[in-house]
């Protein structure tokens, strides 16, 4: 399968947008003081081609929750159709020694709201 440009997202409402992406937030929102995520794995699976100009919608949801890490699942939608999906899998860090912590409460909390809540896949 041939590689296409990524196709510009744009937010469907100002509610959705990130607001850690503005700005210096050392901590990404996350609430935890010294602690980061970082990206372990990724896995995509390209399902067709998207071309410029078009738009774009982005899902993301919660999958797991566990001891030091949380999983998301995304799908790229043009119209109707899935483009593509993935899973992504982060840890938490501690931002000085770099090694995993445990996830806490308050970052439980701030995950728990986009817990994926549709269908089991099969």
């Amino acid at each position: 399968m041939s590689m296409a440009l990524p196709v510009p997202v744009q937010a469907q409402s100002a509610d959705q947008q990130w607001d850690w992406c503005k700005g210096d937030n050392p901590d990404l929102s996350i609430g935890v003081p010294n602690a980061t995520f970082v990206l372990v794995r990724q896995e995509i699976d390209f399902m067709r081609e998207l071309h410029w100009p078009s738009e774009v919608v982005i899902g993301t949801a919660l999958a797991e929750l566990g001891r030091t890490s949380y999983t998301l699942l995304q799908a790229v939608f043009e119209g109707e159709v899935c483009a593509a999906a993935g899973r992504a899998i982060m840890v938490m860090l501690d931002a000085k020694t770099r090694r995993p912590l445990a996830l806490t409460p308050d970052a439980i909390a701030r995950l728990d709201p986009w817990r994926y809540r549709g269908p089991k896949a099969q």
